[in-house]
């Protein structure tokens, strides 16, 4: 009965100890927090990409349209130009490309309105990300320390464990590992007539014919393997 008892004490303690080593080793490869931030630091670069190209796009045409309008302005002021209808549609193609190139200047200007938010946001956001990765990396450090020493406990469980099985009557061992495939508590003693693996108070015959069983028995309530004790 002792051994058994024991048995259920240090299976309990091992799962406790499994628990807690899923749980650290969980919470050490989570990186959903960082994940979230890189995210959206890749968003936002998106972001930043597309209006920098939109911008590059706009200065490419305002510089073309200058360079037309610097060599349109040269032939017509030149001397190049003497025909008064050559000389009113080249004014023309001057207005019209001077206009054009204002309108570029102002989508220019509104991407540069645009990209100071994203770029002052991203910066934030980096000093977020490594805030946040140093955290992780202090907490990974000391997350570690702890799952070494719970692995260490679960190896000397384990013996422990190994010892026991080897010395528990093969009868009740077999059992006992059936009931706790579905149970944690497998074992239960009559503690002032309660069964300790339920709580459940045993009805006076079922403790009277456990006081004189000499065979395996089982709580009624929980089917747990039950020993008497007064």
């Amino acid at each position: 009965m002792k051994s058994l008892i024991e048995l259920q004490s240090v299976d309990l303690l091992i799962d406790s100890c499994l628990k807690e080593i899923s749980l650290i080793e969980n919470e050490i490869n989570d990186n959903s927090r960082l994940v979230a931030i890189q995210t959206k630091i890749n968003q936002l670069q998106k972001n930043i990409d597309i209006l920098n190209k939109s911008l590059n796009q706009l200065n490419i045409s305002i510089q073309t349209n200058n360079n037309k309008i610097l060599a349109l302005e040269t032939r017509l002021y030149g001397g190049e130009i003497t025909n008064n209808k050559q000389s009113e549609a080249t004014v023309i193609e001057i207005d019209l490309l001077k206009s054009q190139t204002t309108e570029y200047e102002e989508k220019s200007l509104q991407c540069i309105i645009k990209l100071e938010p994203f770029e002052n946001e991203l910066k934030n956001t980096f000093v977020i990300y490594e805030s946040v990765k140093i955290e992780k990396d202090d907490s990974k450090k000391n997350l570690q320390i702890k799952l070494e020493n719970l692995y260490s406990k679960r190896n000397t469980l384990q013996e422990e464990q190994s010892c026991l099985l080897k010395i528990i009557d093969k009868a009740y061992l077999e059992k006992y590992l059936i009931i706790r495939k579905r149970k944690p508590n497998a074992v239960g003693l009559t503690e002032k007539g309660i069964c300790s693996a339920c709580n459940v108070k045993l009805p006076t015959g079922e403790l009277n014919l456990l006081k004189q069983s000499s065979t395996i028995s089982y709580c009624k309530t929980c089917g747990a393997i039950i020993f008497y004790i007064s």
